[in-house]
């Protein structure tokens, strides 16, 4: 719903795509940075830090109303224009998943894991509609109020990664995840490139994007775009 928030702002189509890109630009850049140093690093404390990023990105909107302070939160901060999240949380999340169980049960982990996110993704799209109708607020009050509770949900991140620092780590996974990529580094540079092509088709039709179409060219409605989105998440959770 970001397009649509800054399109109630006031901001041109240009603005909207320049912010746009910089939430995507910003992830990329972010999650390449941390893909070097991540191995010698912590992983939760990483995740850590990405939480309190979020918590300060959904101020950060909230607050920000003019073009240029929104453009930096967008590239420095943890939102993105897509229903999944496409910023640094997924690598570190699948990277402390990848060791907490053997080889064989990791497919179904990460099938579990995709699961509940695009569920509560779904979730998430109807919120807006929901909070206008039971609390009687406008759209955009409603809109940013989502960039408040996306704030909040960064703090009880945080604290959820945190209580994993307290927990021992057994040695051997932990020395696994401290490593290079060693014999495996073609392999992931081959299928990078491979995903890279879905991503750059990908990048044409971002969710937020296709909701800003609908609103401009359709007059949808918060109530139908959510449960367009909700039901498409849905739709979408039941593949995995």
């Amino acid at each position: 719903m970001v397009p649509v928030y800054l399109s109630a702002l006031g901001f041109d189509a240009f603005h909207i795509g320049a912010i746009t890109t910089a939430m995507l630009l910003g992830s990329a850049v972010m999650t390449l940075a941390i893909g070097l140093i991540a191995h010698r690093l912590q992983t939760h404390r990483l995740l850590v830090g990405a939480a309190i990023l979020m918590m300060l990105s959904g101020i950060g909107f909230a607050i920000a109303q003019d073009f240029w302070p929104l453009l930096l939160i967008a590239f420095i901060g943890s939102l993105n224009p897509s229903a999944s999240d496409v910023s640094v949380f997924v690598p570190l999340e699948q990277t402390a998943l990848a060791n907490t169980v053997d080889a064989e049960r990791r497919t179904s982990l990460f099938a579990s894991y995709s699961l509940v996110g695009s569920l509560v993704g779904a979730v998430g799209a109807g919120a807006p509609d929901m909070l206008t109708s039971a609390l009687s607020i406008g759209p955009n009050t409603a809109l940013r109020t989502m960039f408040v509770v996306y704030g909040v949900l960064g703090v009880v991140a945080a604290l959820i990664y945190g209580f994993f620092l307290t927990l021992p780590v057994a040695a051997p996974r932990d020395i696994t995840a401290r490593s290079s990529l060693g014999p495996s580094r073609s392999i992931v540079y081959t299928l990078s490139a491979l995903f890279s092509l879905d991503s750059f088709g990908g990048g044409f039709y971002v969710q937020s994007l296709l909701a800003l179409w609908l609103f401009e060219h359709f007059g949808l409605s918060l109530t139908a775009a959510g449960s367009l989105f909700f039901w498409s998440g849905v739709l979408a959770a039941m593949s995995y």
